[in-house]
């Protein structure tokens, strides 16, 4: 996805935003689904209500500063907005935005070289 939002972020004059979502839905299976795909829709929603999974505060807490990007997002082209993490727009340096449990943006691999090695794989 980064290096796509690379693509991207050079033919466009608007910034471009991706995140990792790290946090899991709470309920039986949890460590066995762990944050899987889509489980961030209702904490971006800010629904929570509407399920009977046995959210917590902390869960309550993600949701509104998930909703709060959102809204952001929505309403102005930027996620950012007063009291929430700076969440950077997509350029130079090879990081993603993690959401979630930890909130901050992180590497997206542990050596440079790993990074070279998927930019030179998908420009073929």
């Amino acid at each position: 996805m980064y290096l796509w939002a690379r693509k991207r972020d050079a033919s466009t004059k608007t910034p471009t935003y991706i995140y990792l979502w790290d946090h899991p839905m709470p309920g039986p299976e949890a460590a066995k689904w762990g944050a899987f795909h889509t489980s961030e829709v209702p904490y971006a929603m800010d629904t929570l209500y509407a399920s009977d999974r046995p959210f917590t505060d902390t869960d309550r807490r993600i949701a509104d500063m998930m909703s709060s990007y959102w809204a952001g997002f929505a309403a102005t082209g930027d996620p950012n907005g007063k009291g929430l993490p700076h969440w950077p727009a997509v350029n130079d340096r090879p990081e993603v935005m993690e959401v979630g449990d930890r909130t901050a943006p992180v590497p997206l691999a542990s050596d440079p070289a790993k990074v070279a090695f998927f930019e030179a794989l998908l420009s073929r």
